[in-house]
């Protein structure tokens, strides 16, 4: 540990006041990147400053006033010792202080700009995605370093569950980083075949007429990495990672049926339920798509299954503007549906979107809701 001059400071002490002295110990523990410590000098100045004691008793009462004033020294020193630990580019310890002062952005915005090496890659993985600041960029570094595997792992251990745009831009970037991968290799086995230019050619028009491509059990990627990509490509918003998608299953459907892995309810067969899940949202075969996952949706219903078809169900009906006959589903089938839905949008908000909150009034008036029911007569007045 570096030497703090102490003569120099009983001097400072001496002619200047403690003010003075304490300022200049946290000059000298942050010209010796002794942060921590940088933290606890600042508490101290605010409690001088204040009039208090510098170092608290644990059973000290404080006034209102001063515990305010406390708390938003604390708030200071957080965000002044955050920047520090980033000017260093330790991650972890800057996240220590900044989460605790609210100060997300500074984080996200040097985020944005690292370039991550063996020796942080794990940090900055661990602050992104782990501590949730900023998603989609941690998902690109664990593919970039450590692969799709380890991506589809990460993305089942701290996404699935995580709804909202954070969950569809890493599943998107997931997509079409596996879409990209596959389509090389498909063009390359090509190439080593007949030398065609293929540089225009999507994957779907590669494979179409080339039937000898997947024989013999032949494949051009992990066919887990497939499974788990098309799996997670639900949860994916952008037309063009669910365009990209769709030619996954395309592909996934022509591999030998010892590579087809079953899913689950409603996508037992997961190719072709997938395709039908992504080709309505592109605005093809809407009312097969439809059919299939509403029976779905029904037999769950009727025997009382897994919510999963049912927010299936939903989430397509919502995707394709069928925004009425998706209210009725909520009201029908889903329980406490006024209040939430899981993995599907709720009653709220679907009348939201559809600009009427009548089934969601009725419901709750039917339910003995107060609290919807008066939200629901507010949002109605606009």
């Amino acid at each position: 540990m570096s030497h703090i001059d102490t003569e120099q400071l009983e001097s400072i002490l001496s002619s200047q006041g403690t003010e003075a002295a304490f300022s200049e110990l946290a000059k000298q523990l942050r010209e010796q990147r002794r942060l921590h410590e940088l933290f606890e000098v600042r508490l101290m100045q605010a409690r001088l400053r204040l009039g208090l004691p510098v170092i608290l008793g644990k059973s000290q009462e404080l006034a209102a006033a001063d515990q305010e004033a406390i708390e938003e020294a604390y708030m200071e020193a957080c965000r002044e010792t955050g920047r520090e630990w980033l000017r260093d580019g330790a991650v972890r310890e800057a996240w220590m202080y900044l989460r605790a002062s609210g100060d997300e952005y500074l984080m996200r915005d040097h985020l944005a700009s690292a370039e991550p090496d063996e020796s942080r890659v794990d940090a900055l993985i661990d602050v992104a995605l782990h501590e949730g600041v900023s998603p989609r960029q941690g998902l690109a570094w664990i593919l970039e370093h450590y692969g799709t595997c380890n991506a589809i792992t990460s993305f089942d251990n701290f996404l699935h569950g995580k709804e909202g745009p954070d969950r569809a831009r890493c599943a998107e970037l997931l997509v079409t980083h596996v879409y990209e991968e596959l389509s090389r290799n498909v063009a390359a086995d090509i190439a080593r075949r007949d030398e065609r230019d293929l540089a225009a050619a999507t994957l779907v028009d590669m494979i179409g007429s080339r039937p000898e491509l997947l024989e013999g059990q032949n494949y051009h990627l992990d066919t887990t990495h497939l499974h788990g990509a098309v799996r997670i490509a639900r949860f994916a918003e952008e037309l063009k990672a669910i365009e990209a998608a769709w030619e996954l299953t395309e592909y996934g459907r022509r591999l030998d049926p010892q590579y087809q892995f079953a899913g689950e309810e409603p996508f037992e067969d997961l190719y072709p339920s997938h395709g039908l899940f992504f080709a309505a949202q592109l605005g093809r075969d809407v009312d097969a798509a439809l059919d299939y996952f509403r029976q779905q949706a029904r037999d769950s219903h009727e025997q009382q299954g897994p919510f999963s078809s049912i927010a299936v169900f939903l989430t397509l009906l919502t995707r394709v503007g069928r925004l009425e006959e998706a209210v009725q589903v909520a009201r029908d089938w889903v329980p406490e549906s006024w209040r939430s839905a899981p993995g599907a949008p709720s009653l709220w908000e679907l009348c939201e979107r559809l600009g009427n909150f009548t089934p969601l009034i009725d419901v709750a008036r039917e339910k003995s809701d107060p609290i919807a029911y008066l939200a629901g007569r507010v949002a109605q007045q606009g």
